[in-house]
């Protein structure tokens, strides 16, 4: 399994962050450092207990500078936002490096077990 840390679309979008900062007149805007703290937080707590996790947030900001990737007034993900998740998904799980484990046919073929067809595996 993987943990998948998931952004909010205020870490996202500048401007929506702004606005409801303003609106809540809890405190003044934050930096970045603020806004990423989450994930920086957890990724430290995983990594500190070997737990194997992804962070959406590079690629989502990324993306949501040419795509809207949440609902309008909702902080579900749209179409684009599922689609993007899903995509990031399967890299990481298809990509042995991602993981730094080897995929068990591979670990097969290592000790000399021939491997088994693409379609089996």
């Amino acid at each position: 399994f993987v943990l998948m840390l998931c952004p909010t679309e205020l870490q996202l979008n500048d401007e929506l962050l702004a606005e409801t900062l303003e609106r809540s007149k809890l405190r003044p805007p934050v930096g970045d450092d603020d806004v990423f703290e989450p994930q920086k937080f957890l990724t430290a707590v995983f990594d500190r207990y070997g737990a194997r996790h992804l962070d959406l947030l590079p690629r989502f900001r990324a993306a949501s500078r040419d795509s809207r990737l949440y609902g309008i007034n909702d902080s579900h993900w749209n179409v684009a936002g599922n689609h993007l998740a899903a995509e990031v998904l399967a890299d990481h799980l298809t990509s042995p490096a991602s993981t730094g484990e080897p995929w068990p046919w591979q670990e097969a073929e290592a000790r000399g077990i021939p491997a088994s067809s693409p379609e089996e595996r």
